[in-house]
Order: C-alpha cells, then sequence, then structure tokens
C-alpha cells in the first residue's frame, strides 16, 4: 500500500509543479497586456460624416504604428464590424493624451 501512495504523491507534486509553470509561462508572455498604457487615455465622440470612413478616422487619430490595433479598438468599443453602417453615427474614438 505504501509504494502506491508514494507514487500517487509523487504525480500529483509533479501535475502541481507542470501547472505551476504553465501559469508562468502564460503570464510571462501576456504581461504587456496587464501593464498600463504609457499614456493616459481619454474618449472623445466623433460624429461621421457622410463621405468619411472607417480608415480616415484612423489615419486622423493614430499614428503609423498603431492602425490596426487602433481600429479594432474602435471597433470593439462602437459594436462594429466590416460591413457596418457608420455614416452619421456618433462613433466613441480613444485619443492618447500627450504628457
Amino acid at each position: 500500500m505504501k509504494p502506491k501512495i508514494i507514487a500517487i504523491k509523487t504525480a500529483y507534486n509533479i501535475l502541481m509543479i507542470a501547472v505551476i509553470l504553465l501559469v508562468m509561462i502564460a503570464v510571462l508572455t501576456n504581461i504587456d497586456k496587464f501593464k498600463p498604457s504609457d499614456k493616459p487615455v481619454k474618449y472623445i465622440q466623433v460624429v461621421v460624416k457622410d463621405d468619411q470612413h472607417l480608415n480616415s478616422l484612423v489615419n486622423q487619430y493614430c499614428d503609423e504604428n498603431d492602425r490596426k490595433i487602433f481600429e479594432s479598438e474602435i471597433k470593439r468599443i462602437n459594436n462594429i464590424d466590416e460591413n457596418s453602417f457608420i455614416y452619421n453615427k456618433t462613433l466613441i474614438i480613444p485619443v492618447m493624451l500627450s504628457n
């Protein structure tokens, strides 16, 4: 009976170590998601004109490097997808504040 208990305890310890390692790896690979933003963010409301596209808003309020992230954030905040009609609607736009 004792060897069976020792084997179960050993398997449990190995399993716990594996779970702890997996959690640590998951946290370390996603550490940037847990850090606060470098710059504070405020939100503004923008009414989309008839001749405006989402792309023009992205170009107006975002720099070159973050366009895809910025566009996906606008879509997420405003609950819109690729086929959404946005003309004459008020959209909420995140704006990075300069320090």
